[in-house]
């Protein structure tokens, strides 16, 4: 019994290893696809929001502009590392395991 309990427990993990890796893929894509759709909206885009910002800024005293911005660029760094760590855990823990299906 306990051998047949070990066996299922391998074949549901090839299971997942093996449904993981398409799913990871495609994150993969979406993260590689992001930077050059941005890019194709054009610089044009990026003026828009960033004149908006400015305008909003402007409007503001001294120190609540400060403050935004710096909870601007918090964000922003927040948003940056976000997107790096979870593509790094998604190669890892996803993309990466498949070399882990041909341990017999």
């Amino acid at each position: 019994m306990r051998e047949n309990l070990d066996k299922n427990r391998i074949d549901t993990d090839r299971l997942v290893r093996l449904l993981s890796r398409p799913i990871g893929e495609l994150f993969d894509l979406h993260l590689r696809l992001l930077p050059p759709a941005l890019h194709r909206a054009g610089p044009g885009l990026v003026q828009v929001l960033l004149a908006a910002k400015l305008q909003a800024l402007a409007e503001k005293k001294g120190e609540d502009a400060a403050k935004e911005v710096k909870n601007d660029v918090q964000m922003a760094a927040g948003c940056a590392l976000c997107m790096v760590k979870g593509y790094i855990w998604i190669f890892k823990n996803m993309i990466m395991p498949l070399r882990l299906l041909c341990d017999w």
